[in-house]
């Protein structure tokens, strides 16, 4: 692999341990409002279960989704806001 590739391929790796690092706080800062709207402490486990179920029934569908993408290279551009006029 040329260094171009393996600096990518690092910045993948850097960027979604970013991401789910970002994703547990989010959640853990949100878990005790969503803990109280649905009736006390005692139901916190099912919650974060859920929570980390849904989780992992969705990831092959997130990796179809990026394997789809990959393959058309227009639709990558899709996904970035450009600027207009430029």
């Amino acid at each position: 692999m040329d260094d171009g590739r393996k600096r990518r391929a690092l910045y993948g790796v850097m960027l979604s341990v970013f991401l789910a690092a970002m994703e547990s706080t989010v959640v853990a800062t949100a878990m005790p409002t969503v803990v109280a709207s649905l009736g006390g402490l005692h139901i916190y486990s099912w919650v974060f279960s859920g929570f980390l179920l849904t989780s992992t029934v969705t990831m092959p569908l997130w990796g179809r989704v990026a394997r789809d993408r990959a393959a058309d290279p227009a639709g990558q551009d899709r996904s970035i806001p450009q600027p207009k006029g430029e």
